[in-house]
């Protein structure tokens, strides 16, 4: 029944679309070759590209005629990797580009981040995109040198083996941008908010952790709520801090830091250093762009809980961590199961000729042997047998752009993973075709 929903709704938006001209549709086939690769499988919506091989996706933006200040955007992403799968679904309604709307499953930005980021620490590209209501401002001028952007959300999670209720999900940030926006030199302040709350579980016996209205205050106010969260405030919340700084001198430079925090105890307490993040710098000059990043999640406010071992990506009773679908929500070199990171990240892209486009990401990743979970109250965890094992990682890219049609273009991904004695590599071959509904 749900399948047979999902089609109609989909053949309807489609008819719907007949009339429309398209912005970004596109047909791809693909295939993939020997050994899976970190870099090849990441960074892909939630989709398993080593099962898939067709995606189909339609995107559109049009007017309403009576108001041409109000544009109305769907979104519709198929792929095979599951049979039918919808990775997109959803309405978008804006008013002036400023203010917006959306419903259903909609693949978001990197939030003030470049295209080829890692990604954020708290919500990237790496997972399906979770059905979710949203209410947003976007880089609205305020005064001629200051601008918001704003965002509240209400998205509801999958069960899983340990939850027999789907959890849900709150989202809400506040970015501030200051400077000359004419001449793209600003620096930008963000926070953002997130909590996975509700929904009903098996684990330690919690039972149903709230539904109510009440219950959702308490997350959005982060307090204290039911009985079952008798140390710290309802749902289990984390976030970021972002600090940015952009500015042009005969090419664009984007400077940027994001401070991960967990339940609080790593935003507000002196015990919690600054150096505990993601630091990133990206360089951008016609079709050339570099980025490189470094990423550090080993302190988490300390090996003593309380206040440390702050499990980033891992909650009780919300043991699934923060993930979706088994995709890491966040920062994909990151999971509830190796919290404990260290690592520098690399992308270059150039259009190298008028048919040739080239992308290379490198990456280098320390995994530490002791990962932070389940902390009991005055806890120390012994570091002393603390290691780590490096991946170094590469995925390498070429897109080529027909002359006759210029419509299609083929692609091939390379990606190598060296860890210890393995090697690994594989390849991500094929062909997209972009057309006009």
């Amino acid at each position: 029944m749900r399948g047979k929903v999902k089609l109609f709704f989909l053949i309807l938006l489609i008819l719907s679309s007949s009339f429309l001209s398209a912005q970004n549709n596109y047909l791809t086939i693909s295939s993939f070759i020997n050994d899976e690769t970190i870099l090849l499988l990441s960074n892909n919506n939630g989709r398993d590209i080593s099962k898939q091989n067709i995606n189909l996706n339609f995107n559109d933006v049009f007017s309403i005629k009576k108001n041409s200040d109000y544009n109305i955007s769907y979104y519709i992403s198929i792929n095979d990797n599951k049979g039918f799968d919808l990775n997109q679904i959803g309405l978008k309604i804006s008013k002036n580009d400023n203010y917006f709307i959306s419903v259903g499953k909609i693949i978001d930005s990197d939030y003030y981040l470049p295209k080829h980021t890692s990604g954020s620490m708290l919500f990237s590209r790496n997972y399906e995109p979770i059905p979710e209501i949203k209410f947003g401002i976007n880089k609205k001028e305020i005064f001629k040198k200051l601008r918001f952007s704003a965002l509240i959300s209400h998205g509801i999670l999958d069960k899983n083996e340990d939850f027999y209720e789907r959890p849900y999900l709150h989202h809400k940030y506040l970015f501030i941008d200051i400077g000359n926006f004419k001449n793209e030199k600003f620096f930008s302040f963000g926070l953002h908010h997130a909590a996975v709350w509700g929904g009903a579980t098996t684990i330690y016996d919690y039972g149903d952790l709230g539904r109510s209205t009440s219950d959702w205050l308490n997350v959005v106010l982060a307090k204290h709520g039911n009985s079952v969260n008798i140390h710290g405030p309802q749902g289990n919340h984390l976030g970021i801090l972002h600090f940015s700084y952009k500015f042009l001198r005969n090419s664009s430079n984007y400077i940027y830091y994001q401070k991960f925090w967990e339940d609080g105890g790593s935003l507000w307490h002196t015990h919690s250093p600054i150096w505990d993040g993601l630091y990133g710098y990206n360089y951008s000059k016609g079709n050339r762009s570099f980025t490189i990043e470094y990423l550090k999640t080993t302190y988490q406010s300390g090996n003593f809980h309380p206040h440390g071992i702050d499990s980033y990506y891992w909650h009780i009773p919300y043991t699934f961590g923060w993930e979706y679908k088994n995709f890491t929500i966040g920062n994909f070199q990151v999971s509830k199961d190796s919290n404990r990171v260290e690592s520098i990240y690399f992308a270059f892209s150039d259009q190298i000729r008028t048919n040739l486009k080239l992308t290379v990401i490198l990456n280098i990743l320390n995994r530490y042997s002791i990962a932070y979970q389940d902390k009991g109250w005055n806890e120390e965890i012994d570091l002393s047998n603390d290691t780590y094992t490096t991946y170094e990682m590469g995925k390498f890219r070429l897109d080529f752009f027909t002359k006759k049609n210029p419509k299609i273009n083929y692609f091939i991904e390379t990606g190598i993973d060296m860890f210890l004695d393995d090697k690994n590599i594989g390849h991500y071959l094929g062909m997209t075709y972009n057309f006009n509904l």
